[in-house]
């Protein structure tokens, strides 16, 4: 005689698989996508920190940018997009009145790329002026404020012709970020077969005296 098994036994066994299906169908599909969009938040609360970290040095950028223009228009002073000779000789001038020199002469060079500065071109010139000695020590510190980048490579002290004062030479070097200004830079203007055409070199610019700008004699005027 075969037993059949009692109801509440055949009823749990039913329930049991329902359950079973139930998870299968419709918790664990809902179990996956709670982990996607956990995994989903994640990425967005990094992405969140990211772009956080980002707004703030933006900010902190903003915040510096009048001090970085500030510096970038000192240095574009202190080495200019140019030569600019008439600007040059006009600080030069300036500085011998405020020493108490006579401003005898500058005669620049040929403007030649700056061998440990890439991009930039060095313009190497002669300054000679007259004066004492606590004039002429002025004018080396005048120098060292002028306005643009000077570097002073050589000095040569000599007795002036008249009086007591002192004739100083002085081989110097300025600074421009034009690399093509002249002959002799770096590209600079190429003739036929890549070489650079033939130029005359710039003269020496006359001095400055009271009664004129700049005089027609490299030496100070007599009286």
């Amino acid at each position: 005689m075969i037993r059949r098994a009692p109801a509440p036994l055949i009823a749990g066994a039913a329930s049991l698989v329902l359950a079973v299906i139930i998870i299968v169908v419709l918790i664990l599909p809902k179990a996956s996508q709670v982990r996607a969009k956990q995994r989903d938040l994640q990425t967005a609360q990094q992405m969140q920190q990211s772009l956080q970290l980002e707004l703030r040095q933006l900010q902190a950028a903003a915040a510096e940018a009048p001090k970085d223009r500030a510096a970038l228009a000192q240095l574009q002073a202190l080495v200019p997009p140019t030569p600019d000779l008439p600007g040059l000789i006009r600080l030069l001038d300036e500085a011998a009145g405020e020493a108490g020199v006579t401003f005898m002469s500058v005669a620049p060079g040929q403007p030649a790329p700056a061998a440990t500065s890439p991009g930039v071109s060095m313009l190497p010139g002669q300054i000679a002026v007259t004066g004492n000695f606590f004039a002429l020590e002025e004018y080396l510190i005048k120098l060292e404020s002028l306005g643009r980048a000077t570097s002073v490579q050589s000095m040569n002290i000599v007795p002036a012709s008249m009086g007591a004062e002192l004739q100083m030479t002085l081989s110097v070097q300025f600074f421009t970020t034009d690399t093509s200004a002249g002959p002799g830079s770096s590209p600079g203007a190429t003739g036929p077969g890549g070489a650079p055409p033939p130029s005359p070199k710039p003269p020496a610019i006359p001095s400055a005296t009271p009664s004129s700008p700049f005089s027609p004699s490299s030496s100070p005027s007599p009286g």
